[in-house]
């Protein structure tokens, strides 16, 4: 009896269950149905952008890696050609929002135009050398607390200086040279303790005044004497007349023979009778 009672009870409790949820869906189903649609919608929204966001970024990284120093057949990108493609990383790096992407296309054109300079001197312009600095400023101020990034730059900003020093021989830039050295060798931060960049920091400290050394060139040689000019006068320019040699070079030997009108007037004593 206990046990059908219980049951009973059981069961009126699911039903008033039921009810009550039957009473909440009609008065609340319609919002229930929203929240279901917007929390769909927004899964939706965040698979898109997510895609959306992996294609970007594959792009970009097309382009960075297409942007080349030379043509396809591996000679160096010279005039319009070079200027696009300069052109083309600064865009990606403007433009991109992820820190690592815009990291590597500004020392893509950094290395790009030093190794373009390091293999086609000819290629050397002050344009060139004007973006490679200005990416590796930007990668000095935006990455500052990163020792690759900057170690990098800086380096590279010394080799600027060497380049633009072969352009114009001007000493000055011996002296931005030495200053980038030292913010690797003096880091207040201590950032390039034990890291490669001080050790190659300090030996270009030392070979400075070597490296940033004006070539002197040797004296050219002063050209061969020309023969004697020959001037054409109406008597020897008949076309009977034997072509005109050039007159032989004065010899300081004395000739072995005398001309007629040279030789002595002294005759032998006649025998006397």
């Amino acid at each position: 009896m206990k046990k059908e009672r219980k049951q009973e009870l059981q069961t009126n409790e699911l039903a008033q269950m039921l009810m009550d949820a039957r009473q909440y869906l009609s008065r609340y189903g319609n919002y229930l149905i929203g929240g279901v649609v917007v929390v769909a919608a927004v899964a939706v929204l965040f698979m898109y952008v997510r895609h959306s966001r992996a294609a970007g970024r594959t792009d970009v990284i097309q382009k960075i890696e297409s942007a080349e120093f030379v043509d396809a057949d591996g000679r160096p990108l010279s005039g319009a050609a070079l200027t696009n493609t300069i052109q083309t990383l600064e865009r990606v790096a403007e433009e991109n929002k992820e820190p690592d992407l815009t990291r590597r296309a500004l020392m893509q054109l950094s290395s790009g135009v030093l190794d373009l300079a390091l293999n086609d001197p000819q290629s050397i312009t002050p344009e060139s050398l004007q973006a490679a600095e200005g990416a590796c400023k930007r990668l000095i101020r935006d990455y500052g607390n990163e020792a690759v990034a900057v170690g990098t730059a800086l380096l590279q900003l010394v080799t600027i200086e060497g380049n633009r020093f072969a352009l114009d021989a001007d000493s000055s830039h011996k002296d931005k040279a030495r200053e980038y050295l030292e913010q690797i060798t003096r880091n207040e931060r201590k950032l390039f303790t034990a890291t490669p960049y001080m050790e190659r920091a300090l030996a270009a400290l030392n070979e400075l005044d070597h490296t940033f050394q004006p070539v002197k060139m040797a004296a050219a040689s002063p050209p061969a004497a020309l023969p004697p000019e020959i001037t054409i006068t109406p008597e020897n320019a008949s076309s009977d007349a034997e072509p005109i040699a050039a007159p032989e070079p004065a010899s300081d030997e004395p000739s072995a023979e005398l001309a007629p009108e040279e030789k002595t007037s002294e005759t032998e004593p006649e025998p006397s009778e």
